[in-house]
């Protein structure tokens, strides 16, 4: 199908709601093991207690892709998941800071992680259905810099809270979730909802094919007794995934590894190398820890603020940056200087020195969402475009897995608990991960 050319804020509205949808994950991503951890849960169990998270994903996105490309209402093709997930996102996120206990945190983080699947898998196809193929590259980098605006906002709130506006939890109030926090996830609620709407009604959606067939399509797959036979053939191309496809689901595997050491520890590892929480300290009842946590928080979430804003930037060069390295190397750059700045993370002592190792890892994060997809988006088959980047996007889950499930023990036996040295670990990781990149064969260089 011929698809119209689209002008710069054109772009913008269809990309706008993923602002939102990034405020949210960005909130969970710096804070989650935060909230876990002033409930009174141990180090070395945060991985476990992020299970959620890839179990959720490995099981919705791919499910999701399915029926979104067999579906087509009034409102469109994607849109009514992205609002389903963003009005189910937005209860989640108000619940989260109110729990009472870590597994209730815990259960919450299956409601919250899934819902953001529901509208974050869809809107990657939604992209990919609407835009050109020539303006892939750019609609991505556009997609981005919203991201990094979203993320940049949501993972300051709580050191804006404390330094900006003068919040910060009492010396007697040790056994709750700050009050920081509680104001970060409401604030994150309101515009993870208003986010999507405005991408709902102000964005033009339409179907890849005549609509007479995907009406077809809609009456089979409802009407039928052929559903299980359709899904589990679309499983089969997890198997019989185009090479190109396979490629970049290797680099991505260890580029997602390295993020989440990020994601687990890196704002319990500030507290305890700026501000000097002691390794395996129980925060509980103890306002002198209470304090040293909070703020490490607060700064591991700006210095996360910090990353994305640079992811920004970035972003925004980031096709010209391919056009002059090619797709490829402008994303082998752009992982070596995030493994740098992770290691570097370990060694530094001050806030600026961690501000600086940021720089790097923020180039990272924007080629990390942009150029994959964008390498990827030209080369999927139209029909099962949902499916194939749902498919993509378990090259995400399945590297949180593996985190959560050996990283406590790593950081118990072999780290005693410091949890700065993980980050390191992350940065060996996005090391892999841009040697894997020289492999990737883009079909459009």
């Amino acid at each position: 199908m011929f698809k119209k050319k689209m002008n710069f804020w054109q772009m913008v509205n269809l990309n706008f709601g993923f602002l939102g949808i990034q405020f949210g994950w960005a909130l969970q991503m710096a804070n989650m093991s935060g909230i876990y951890k002033f409930l009174g849960a141990d180090v070395s169990n945060m991985g476990y207690l992020w299970l959620a998270a890839p179990l959720s994903g490995m099981l919705i996105q791919p499910i999701l892709g399915h029926f979104s490309d067999r579906t087509w209402t009034r409102i469109g093709r994607r849109k009514p998941y992205i609002l389903g997930g963003a009005i189910i996102s937005t209860i989640a996120l108000i619940l989260m800071p109110n729990a009472p206990s870590v597994w209730f945190a815990a259960a919450l983080l299956w409601l919250l992680d899934g819902s953001i699947n529901v509208a974050m898998q869809p809107y990657r196809a939604l992209v990919a259905d609407v835009a050109p193929d020539e303006q892939h590259t750019k609609c991505y980098s556009i997609q981005t810099g919203l991201v990094g605006i979203g993320a940049t906002f949501a993972s300051a709130l709580p050191w804006l809270f404390i330094h900006v506006f003068g919040l910060q939890s009492s010396a007697t109030d040790t056994s709750m979730v700050p009050l920081t926090l509680r104001l970060s996830f409401y604030v994150g609620a309101s515009v993870f909802l208003l986010a999507n709407l405005w991408t709902i009604f102000s964005s033009k959606e339409y179907p890849p094919e005549p609509l007479t067939t995907v009406k077809e399509k809609i009456q089979k797959f409802s009407f039928t007794k052929s559903f299980s036979k359709e899904f589990f053939a679309d499983l089969k191309s997890f198997i019989q995934i185009p090479k190109i496809m396979r490629q970049v689901s290797y680099v991505q595997f260890f580029s997602w590894l390295g993020m989440f050491c990020v994601f687990l520890y890196y704002g319990i590892g500030v507290a305890q190398n700026i501000f000097g929480l002691p390794s395996g300290a129980q925060v509980e009842n103890n306002p002198t820890y209470h304090r040293m946590l909070e703020d490490g928080i607060a700064l591991g979430g700006l210095c996360s603020g910090i990353y994305t804003f640079v992811s920004i930037i970035y972003a925004g060069f980031l096709p010209s940056i391919a056009k002059l390295l090619t797709r490829k190397g402008s994303h082998i750059l752009s992982l070596s200087l995030g493994a740098i700045g992770l290691i570097f993370s370990n060694h530094v002592h001050s806030q600026m020195g961690l501000f600086i190792c940021m720089i790097g890892l923020g180039a990272a994060w924007a080629s990390i969402v942009t150029i994959p997809y964008a390498i990827l988006a030209g080369s999927m088959p139209k029909e099962k475009m949902g499916l194939y980047m749902g498919l993509l996007n378990i090259t995400i889950c399945v590297p949180e897995i593996i985190a959560a499930l050996t990283l406590g023990a790593i950081v118990k036996i072999f780290f005693a608990d410091h949890a700065m040295q993980i980050i390191q670990l992350g940065g060996i990781f996005m090391i892999c991960a841009a040697l894997l990149t020289i492999l990737v064969q883009d079909k459009k260089e």
